[in-house]
């Protein structure tokens, strides 16, 4: 399968920056920071060298980790993560969903109600008022399948909230645990009118355990011919990208000006504050401070396909460069911008980000052109920071972290696993234009 041009990602999360700061595409997690009881850890992993870890104890708020919004009838959604708990949940507990809106969420618990034992995993509506999950009611049935309890095995979970397909106000669930589906129904207005943010695991139930996800990865669909029935659908994946400045993986500055600067800016370990940062001692007027990121062997996507981001000039946004910074002096001129060596001159500018290090992220297209991004692009994509000549800038900016994301896949879900939507009384539905196939490629048609 070959990924259309159509299909991408809303955000992506896979706790490869080393902070829960920033990562991904989702700059705070948190709108007063890193929700209570999520970590970063580099065991168990999926792939990559970290993922997020959460303790299920109700805590977590609604703007945690949202990789997915189901906009209402518009569009086809899908909502991605591998997912490992630390033991059996001594209560069922919200996997993802929202509150405030929809109210819809994915239940993790038992089909018989025991306590401690099930991970299951069912669609229910959380009522309108509190108490939200005491009051929910199931939209599907249980899963055949389980989530692992062994704190170590990842299982691919998947969503799809296709409102396009059946039209008039229905909506079409679909559940995949690893390659199989677990259940596929009409919920019919469960959306109308809303739109909603999928958040993972509102605060309603304390199931005293730890969930581990990696690859965390909301994908959406504008073409009503490439729905997950008719089109295979990637299982996404996250990886990070260091800079190869030199041996140590560190940074410095570019050669073609005052060689040998900001020599002591690590970010294998994620940032480290005042450890190591870009250091410099006379103005920073035309300077940058990039370099090669490794290889897409380097980084395991050789093979994969690069899926893109949301349209931010031309529509081929890829990868995400993620900055951690703050300004020594709290100054009250511009930092400087991000660099991207196949959009030089395109760089978001970073406004002044005071005396605490905060997170900062960016999107690029390439080259401004609507040519899609591919794993070779890796190869030779120089990245990092810069002040451009004759910038107002504090020349007491400091960065201390510094990395490239991407969202890319290399295996898919089956179309012909799905079952295909129907309105109440078994009409099929297929839309206009009938059903669309694809062959496996390295590109983006």
């Amino acid at each position: 399968m070959t990924v259309a041009p159509t299909l991408r990602y809303y955000a992506f999360l896979g706790g490869e920056s080393g902070t829960l700061l920033v990562d991904g595409t989702m700059a705070n997690l948190s709108l007063s920071g890193v929700p209570a009881g999520w970590t970063n850890v580099t065991s168990p992993v999926k792939t990559g060298a970290r993922a997020i870890r959460v303790h299920v104890d109700g805590s977590q708020g609604d703007v945690a980790g949202c990789v997915a919004y189901f906009s209402g009838y518009t569009w086809i959604h899908s909502w991605h993560k591998a997912i490992t708990q630390s033991g059996p949940p001594v209560l069922p507990y919200c996997l993802a969903g929202e509150i405030a809106a929809s109210r819809l969420g994915l239940e993790v618990g038992s089909e018989n109600g025991e306590v401690g034992s099930g991970s299951k995993i069912r669609l229910v509506r959380m009522a309108a008022s509190a108490p939200y999950w005491t009051n929910r009611v199931a939209l599907s049935g249980w899963s055949t399948d389980t989530l692992a309890t062994d704190d170590s095995t990842f299982k691919e979970t998947a969503l799809w909230i296709d409102g396009m397909t059946l039209g008039g106000y229905h909506v079409w669930a679909t559940l995949f645990i690893g390659d199989t589906q677990q259940w596929s129904l009409d919920v019919g207005t469960a959306l109308s009118p809303y739109s909603t943010y999928f958040y993972t695991c509102p605060p309603v139930a304390d199931a005293a355990i730890y969930l581990t996800f990696d690859d965390g990865v909301g994908l959406r669909e504008t073409d009503i011919t490439r729905a997950p029935h008719l089109v295979d659908w990637p299982k996404p994946t996250v990886h990070r990208q260091l800079a190869i400045s030199d041996v140590t993986a560190q940074w410095k500055k570019d050669s073609s000006s005052d060689p040998g600067s900001y020599t002591e800016w690590d970010d294998d370990a994620g940032p480290d504050n005042e450890t190591t940062y870009n250091r410099d001692i006379t103005p920073w007027s035309g300077k940058r401070q990039c370099g090669l990121g490794q290889t897409a062997a380097t980084m395991g996507i050789s093979d994969h396909t690069i899926i893109n981001g949301p349209e931010v000039v031309c529509g081929t946004t890829a990868p995400a460069i993620l900055v951690v910074h703050r300004d020594e002096n709290d100054g009250s001129k511009w930092a400087g911008r991000f660099y991207n060596s196949k959009n030089p001159t395109a760089g978001d500018i970073i406004a002044r980000p005071g005396l605490t290090y905060v997170p900062t992220i960016s999107l690029y297209d390439k080259n401004l052109l609507l040519t899609a991004w591919i794993p070779g692009d890796a190869d030779s994509l120089a990245f990092g920071l810069e002040v451009p000549y004759g910038a107002e800038h504090n020349i007491t900016w400091r960065a201390t972290m510094c990395m490239a994301q991407w969202c890319s896949y290399k295996d898919v879900y089956d179309h012909t696993l799905f079952t295909t939507p129907s309105l109440p009384g078994g009409v099929e539905t297929t839309p206009a234009g009938g059903p669309v196939f694809m062959g496996l490629g390295a590109g983006i048609l």
